[in-house]
């Protein structure tokens, strides 16, 4: 066939000065699915015919492209690619070069972001840290949040005759982890001195915002302004996560208070729920945690006077105590007592 007719079928051939292009898509009708050295490839075989006078020239072109479909594991994306790029005419050596979005890094800079390329078995396999730079990730709410990563991996297979480069084959793949969980953390930082609650969630992705707090069952959009006498902080970080700290007063009337007559201490509980949403989708994730503080409720001290008139008692009142009643005999004591 001409060149317009495979140009029509998919197949694209370029002559520049000292090199010859050959490209086509995947799955053409004259491809061949097979394995080299254990790794699944696909082939496609050409030969390009070209007259000058008298003389034809053939030139065999072969694209053998890996077609393994890539795995997670540890940490890292892999992808394997076999060495030899025909098993018929095997080349002398090999040599490859990876980068990411169609631009090939420096080997230094590619060590750096800790990309690992080895041999095993006339192979070359490639692993990525999931989280590398040049990645892209996505945060998930699905009973639960979770995220995945995405990596556009472009690879550059130098095929050597010699000391001639022979040959340049160059693949894009796209590397996709599983769904991963992406746990978020909440610290306790309550400030007894203060008597406030200080509840720090953090790890949240950059693609996830905070929308609401509930305490003790009340929901506070953030909003709609509703934070009456409490406070919510965001906090950025470079590693683009952020978090957010909270601050409820002991005394705020969310917060409830009782007599726990085991630690013969006041007790002050906040239930907590961050609700957040997932962007652009809006997705609700939830985080809970509780927090219980106990104060001492020593009673206070209590001191009497005698005088004609009766007893006298003097109450020292502290302001950050509960207030306590007194009693004589079954009789509450009050001022008019």
């Amino acid at each position: 066939m001409n060149l317009s007719e495979a140009f029509r079928q998919g197949y694209v051939f370029q002559v520049t000065d000292g090199r010859l292009v050959f490209r086509t898509v995947y799955g053409q009708l004259d491809s061949v699915a097979t394995e080299v050295s254990g790794v699944p490839v696909e082939v496609v075989r050409a030969t390009v015919y070209s007259r000058h006078g008298w003389v034809m020239f053939l030139v065999d072109l072969v694209a053998t492209c890996s077609m393994h479909e890539g795995a997670y594991q540890s940490g890292y994306l892999k992808w394997e690619t076999p060495e030899d790029v025909d098993p018929i005419f095997p080349v002398d050596d090999a040599l490859i070069a990876v980068g990411v979005d169609g631009e090939l890094l420096e080997r230094s800079v590619a060590q750096q972001r800790g990309y690992v390329v080895k041999m095993l078995n006339s192979v070359f396999q490639i692993g990525i840290p999931y989280n590398a730079e040049g990645g892209r990730r996505k945060s998930l709410a699905l009973d639960g949040l979770y995220e995945f990563y995405v990596f556009n991996l472009y690879v550059e297979q130098i095929l050597l005759e010699g000391d001639q480069v022979d040959a340049r084959l160059r693949v894009f793949r796209t590397l996709v982890t599983p769904l991963l969980p992406r746990p978020l953390f909440c610290e306790n930082g309550t400030l007894l001195a203060e008597r406030m609650f200080l509840a720090y969630l953090g790890d949240v992705p950059e693609d996830v915002v905070l929308v609401s707090v509930g305490l003790n069952g009340q929901e506070f959009p953030l909003q709609a302004q509703t934070l009456t006498g409490f406070t919510v902080t965001e906090v950025a970080h470079a590693n683009n996560t952020r978090g957010y700290t909270l601050k409820v007063p002991f005394d705020h009337p969310v917060v409830q208070q009782q007599f726990s007559k085991q630690d013969r201490a006041m007790q002050y509980v906040l239930m907590i729920q961050f609700t957040l949403h997932v962007l652009p989708e809006e997705r609700p994730v939830y985080h809970q945690t509780s927090v219980t503080v106990l104060l001492d409720a020593s009673p206070p001290a209590i001191n009497a006077s005698c005088s004609d008139s009766g007893i006298r008692f003097t109450l020292e009142h502290r302001p950050s105590e509960h207030p306590w009643q007194i009693t004589i005999g079954s009789e509450l004591l009050t001022s008019e007592l």
